[in-house]
């Protein structure tokens, strides 16, 4: 994978994370107290580093 793409996956991995993070602020987590979310939060940015590491790791598709 060129250094470009490689770019592009970490710059998608920040967006993703940075969403994630955003979101714990609205429903349905606005009720939940901070340990919850911190929990929910946690886990929801394990699965997307997961899913960045593999897309990191295997490459994007040629074009």
């Amino acid at each position: 994978m060129s250094p470009k793409r490689e770019w592009i996956v970490i710059l998608g991995w920040i967006v993703c994370i940075g969403l994630a993070l955003a979101g714990a602020s609205f429903y349905p987590l606005a009720d939940q107290g901070p340990v919850a979310i911190l929990a929910y939060e946690s886990v929801v940015i394990f699965f997307v580093t997961g899913i960045a590491l593999l897309i990191y790791k295997k490459g994007l598709p040629e074009q």
